[in-house]
């Protein structure tokens, strides 16, 4: 729960951020571009700690909830009148695709900021304001998401991986089950 209610702060900065960029003139002042510079600088930072902290909790909470997927298909192909396992299917498989979106969320507010910069008329500003701007155009082209354990990053494709690990999982044990039986 504390993961989403940060995140979801984190998502309304760079929504903000991205606005800001949005308005932002070719008149503006030196200072006002430091401190964009600064509030970008910032924003790195504070979601590098954000990712460290939950980074390995979601890595964990996706495996064991894979692994919990798994266990009920192979516990509905045994009974499949269980109508329980199948909404308790559901839950582990919406808690896993919640993260998912939440970390493409992420993704894609974080991939505007190259865009937005790139659409400032920052070719019109003076050497130095320009090259402030090209330094966080440049920041901002790899776009920075979630990653469980600093390995996976956490989006939507990441959810189709671990439904189909799961279910391709299951189809070996449920042969094994059939060679065993016979």
């Amino acid at each position: 729960m504390c993961f989403i209610s940060i995140g979801f702060i984190f998502i309304g900065i760079l929504k903000l951020f991205n606005k800001y960029i949005e308005k932002f003139s070719d008149k503006e002042t030196e200072k006002e571009i430091l401190v964009l510079y600064k509030l970008h600088c910032e924003i790195l930072d504070k979601f590098g700690i954000y990712e460290k902290i939950f980074s390995n909790t979601i890595y964990a909470e996706i495996v064991l909830n894979g692994a919990s997927l798994i266990t009920q298909l192979l516990i509905i192909s045994l009974n499949p009148r269980h109508e329980l396992i199948y909404f308790s299917m559901s839950i582990m498989g919406s808690q896993v695709f919640i993260y998912c979106l939440f970390g493409q969320f992420i993704y894609s507010e974080t991939e505007r900021i190259s865009q937005k910069f790139y659409f400032t008329n920052w070719y019109e500003m003076n050497e130095e304001n320009r090259k402030v701007i090209l330094t966080m155009m440049t920041m901002a082209t790899r776009p920075f998401g979630l990653k469980a354990a600093g390995m996976y990053e956490i989006n939507l494709i990441l959810f189709l991986k671990v439904i189909k690990l799961c279910y391709t999982y299951y189809a070996i044990l449920s042969k094994v089950k059939v060679l065993l039986i016979c």
